[in-house]
């Protein structure tokens, strides 16, 4: 055989491996991820775990292994199963997707990340007016999907000596997605930790991949990125002294820009407040709930809705104020989680006001008309987020 036709014969099976949304030129991950995201905020958790593991079954995969895409699908069905209190497989899904992220820590030294940062200056007027933030954001409009490269610009050696071709080809990848599951990833599988997190060998093998440097060139959307995980990963071992700088550094991209992943760096920067008593935690929690509605990450919604009680939320005069509005608009889109803990944390402000018949008609409809999340462990909080 010609080396050729055996460059040709070795190139088949990673070919074959692409999948049809990145034949047609779609953004991995594609549609239906983002629908089971959907599904996954409005508590329709049976729907959520279908959903991710379909993504699963149709990620990419190389001649050698599953892409980066895989974090994501990993890390969401690995939440799928902590909303379930399914804690040991939801670490079992966490593992593999930090262990993806080891296998594939350079992953951003393939992406083209010279694309512009923009202002989006109609997204504060689009908000509702409950949802504008004290801090007087700017919001950024962030691409879509960026160009990532896989597979080899030089073949030669390959061909000649024998090995797997592998054909470079330009792949749109949604890096934003995949950097903020690499973030939650870390989050979470810490918080399931708790004290263990600071001697388990994965959590540390993280933490050293990323502050060890090298990770992605220095431009504005992977500074951010890089900084959100080394202060993740520092919080996630107790190093708050650590996290503080680095989660302050990446709330805002560039220094200037609210954007997709400002949500999940204020709640980490409110969980530490908590945690050590400092009195700007319920602000920062606050603060992480508008940033989630504004750039539709529930997941950061949900967990401060969790982690601070509902008048401190809402630091009007009005105690319900905040938590009011918002049951009323995320069950308008579907959200039912958010809402079900909003009307939760708006039962509980009453009872601390002695409000206990309003408190007690709010409890009776919390889950409205979602008899899924009625039947779920949604009935019975048994680990804050």
């Amino acid at each position: 055989m010609s080396p050729r036709l055996a460059a040709a014969a070795l190139l088949l099976p990673l070919l074959a491996a692409v999948p049809a949304d990145a034949q047609r030129g779609r953004s991995i991950p594609g549609p239906s991820y983002f629908a089971t995201l959907d599904e996954l905020y409005g508590a329709r958790i049976d729907r959520a775990e279908r959903g991710f593991r379909a993504e699963l079954r149709g990620a990419v995969r190389t001649v050698q292994a599953r892409w980066i895409d895989s974090i994501c699908y990993h890390t969401m069905l690995g939440e799928t199963f902590y909303r379930q209190r399914s804690y040991e497989a939801a670490l079992a899904q966490l593992d593999q997707a930090l262990d993806l992220f080891l296998a594939n820590r350079a992953w951003l030294q393939t992406v083209r990340l010279d694309l512009p940062v923009r202002e989006d200056i109609s997204l504060a007027r689009r908000l509702p007016a409950w949802a504008g933030s004290p801090r007087g954001p700017r919001y950024c409009d962030p691409p879509a999907s960026f160009l990532a490269t896989i597979g080899r610009l030089d073949n030669s050696q390959q061909t000649q000596q024998g090995g797997v071709v592998q054909q470079a080809q330009l792949w749109q990848i949604d890096a934003m997605e995949v950097s903020r599951t690499i973030a939650w990833a870390i989050y979470r599988r810490g918080q399931i930790l708790g004290p263990l997190a600071e001697h388990d060998p994965r959590q540390r093998a993280v933490n050293d991949a990323v502050t060890r440097g090298g990770l992605a060139p220095r431009k504005p959307w992977s500074d951010a990125w890089v900084s959100l995980w080394q202060g993740v990963a520092a919080a996630s071992q107790g190093r708050s002294k650590t996290a503080a700088p680095l989660l302050q550094r990446c709330t805002l991209l560039g220094g200037q820009l609210d954007y997709p992943l400002t949500p999940l760096a204020l709640l980490v920067r409110g969980r530490i407040a908590l945690t050590a008593g400092d009195a700007s935690a319920p602000q920062l929690l606050r603060e992480a709930l508008l940033a989630g509605v504004a750039f539709q990450d529930y997941l950061v919604v949900t967990a401060a809705l969790r982690l601070a009680p509902g008048q401190q939320l809402s630091l009007e005069e009005r105690p319900l104020s905040l938590l009011e509005p918002l049951a009323l608009w995320a069950t308008q889109r579907g959200f039912d989680e958010a809402a079900i803990l909003a009307r939760m944390a708006m039962a509980e402000s009453l009872l601390t006001s002695q409000s206990t018949a309003e408190a007690s008609r709010l409890l009776d409809g919390v889950f409205g008309r979602n008899r899924v999340a009625a039947r779920g462990p949604l009935r019975v909080e048994v680990m804050p987020l």
